[in-house]
């Protein structure tokens, strides 16, 4: 039979969205906290999680993060963070979400990590 389909992202996903390049004039950095180096975002879907060749910021495996477990979504002209029905969850300022608006330097966290996006230095 046909191979399988690589699992699609939840219906209604910003992250399903067709990925393109993000415009030249937003430049923005995903920032740790620790661990993993920032990262200079260039496409309109960003995918964080665990697997390597698949998420396009691999973090090390600290046992809470999924293989797919968060995108970073620029859509409408801003950017939204969405939890790709991770195991443990995506939290904004605390709160467990599933996709919600992602302003400039707000922290989000998944699993050990805490992230934010930021302008360029």
């Amino acid at each position: 039979g046909p191979p399988p389909k690589p699992a699609a992202p939840p219906s209604g996903s910003l992250a399903g969205a067709q990925i393109e390049p993000l415009p030249p004039e937003i430049k923005v950095v995903l920032e740790f906290k620790s661990g993993p180096a920032a990262t200079r975002l260039t496409k309109t879907v960003t995918v964080i999680g665990r697997a390597q060749g698949v998420a396009d910021v691999a973090v090390p495996d600290d046992g809470q993060v999924s293989r797919q477990h968060a995108a970073v979504v620029f859509a409408e002209g801003a950017f939204f963070l969405e939890d790709l029905e991770s195991r443990n969850g995506t939290f904004l300022r605390g709160e467990r979400i599933k996709r919600v608006k992602l302003d400039m330097l707000a922290e989000f966290s998944f699993g050990s990590y805490v992230a934010r996006l930021r302008k360029p230095k």
